[in-house]
């Protein structure tokens, strides 16, 4: 928090719920859990949010991709600032998911029949 507060850069992984109380959002068609940290810290701290990838090459070499950075909407309120920042990462993470489905594993259940 302090580092975002100063200008700094810190990263998060962004696919994964790991304590329960994440926010559910649609993620490939179907409801599933996506943590709340990183919307608010960028809501609280007006960080930006810089979209990045580490994908495995077929030399066994890594290739990182960078998307366009952006903002949260500080205009809404938190809520719905969160919701917005969050179907604007999905729709990145599917993108990437689709492009390398084979480089994304998780190592629980994604879609619980929630």
């Amino acid at each position: 928090y302090r580092m975002l507060l100063r200008g700094g850069m810190v990263a998060i992984l962004g696919d994964r719920d790991v304590t329960a109380q994440g926010v559910r959002m649609p993620f490939f068609g179907k409801p599933a859990f996506f943590p709340r940290g990183m919307p608010a810290l960028a809501i609280r701290t007006g960080a930006n949010i810089l979209p990045g990838f580490v994908i495995r090459q077929k030399n066994g070499r890594y290739k990182f991709l960078l998307e366009k950075p952006f903002r949260a909407n500080l205009s809404m309120n938190s809520a719905d600032s969160e919701k917005d920042v969050l179907e604007r990462w999905i729709k990145i993470l599917e993108t990437y998911i689709a492009l390398y489905p084979e480089q994304w594993f998780m190592y629980h259940r994604v879609w619980n029949d929630l």
